[in-house]
């Protein structure tokens, strides 16, 4: 969605130190992100500038020009960007953390498919899935897939980058 003065952004702000098109907010997987489109006066996030993309948290504030904006999106955690770095990862945990990240709430996810699209063995997959729950401090849930995604990216294991 892309927030900005301009009649044809999704979300039109009557504000003069808004740009036409301002920023954009993106959803990828189970997380959603906030990114300057080159405004003059910047978007901020708690009072920081974002610079590149920034995953949000439940009730972020997002300041587009002079408007403040609190964001009630889906987040599984509530992790400080960037406040702890991840685990070491093997190019296995790397590929399948990716393909967790690339998930939306909801998605249907058999493990065994899953593993084949990845090149591996459903036994190997799951060994690392379960891995990646420890590394994560991931506890047993519904919820557990969401909320391994949203801690890697908000601990940049995985960037939006690496998802497209």
């Amino acid at each position: 969605m892309v927030i900005g003065r301009a009649s044809q952004s999704d979300i039109v702000l009557d504000d003069g130190q808004v740009s036409g098109t301002h920023a954009l907010l993106e959803r990828v997987g189970a997380a959603w992100s906030v990114r300057d489109l080159g405004s003059r006066n910047g978007t901020f996030v708690n009072g920081s500038r974002v610079t590149g993309e920034r995953v949000l948290r439940q009730q972020d504030e997002l300041r587009v020009g002079a408007t403040t904006l609190r964001f009630r999106g889906e987040v599984a955690t509530d992790l400080t960007v960037g406040a702890e770095p991840p685990p070491p990862l093997t190019d296995a945990e790397r590929l399948v953390l990716v393909e967790v990240c690339r998930l939306s709430p909801g998605d249907g996810w058999e493990p065994k498919a899953v593993a084949k699209a990845l090149g591996m063995r459903q036994a190997e997959f799951v060994a690392t899935l379960d891995r990646l729950f420890d590394a994560f401090v991931i506890p047993e849930g519904p919820d557990r897939l969401t909320e391994l995604a949203s801690a890697a990216l908000a601990r940049s294991a995985v960037r939006l980058s690496d998802l497209s």
